[in-house]
């Protein structure tokens, strides 16, 4: 759904407000698109937002700490500069196909020890 939102209109910023989380899927599925990120700081969201893809904000946040983040960045999430960093982030952190292919060659290195 993503990859055609962002296809099909132009999609400037994402912004997740959660007063809980894990690791989220849904920031993790926007940096793989470039988009820039404004997003609560709980649960592994920290993991994910750092000050290269986008600005955390309180848990608890109130409707002047979105617009205070929606001001600072702004002019930045229409930077092509700002949204390759974004994407970068992404591949470098949580691209599935890469972190797969590192991880089975981590079990394959293992296994061709224990069995010398």
């Amino acid at each position: 759904m993503l990859r055609s939102m962002n296809v099909r209109y132009r999609v400037d910023l994402f912004i997740n407000t959660s007063s809980t989380e894990g690791l989220p899927v849904s920031i993790m599925e926007a940096m793989s698109f470039g988009i820039p990120i404004i997003a609560t700081n709980v649960g592994g969201t920290s993991e994910l937002v750092t000050d290269e893809t986008g600005v955390l904000i309180p848990g608890n946040c109130s409707p002047e700490d979105v617009s205070e983040a929606l001001n600072s960045i702004s002019k930045r999430s229409r930077s092509t500069d700002f949204r390759n960093q974004v994407r970068n982030a992404w591949k470098s952190k949580v691209n599935p196909q890469e972190n797969f292919t590192h991880f089975a060659e981590q079990l394959n290195a293992i296994s061709e020890q224990k069995s010398k």
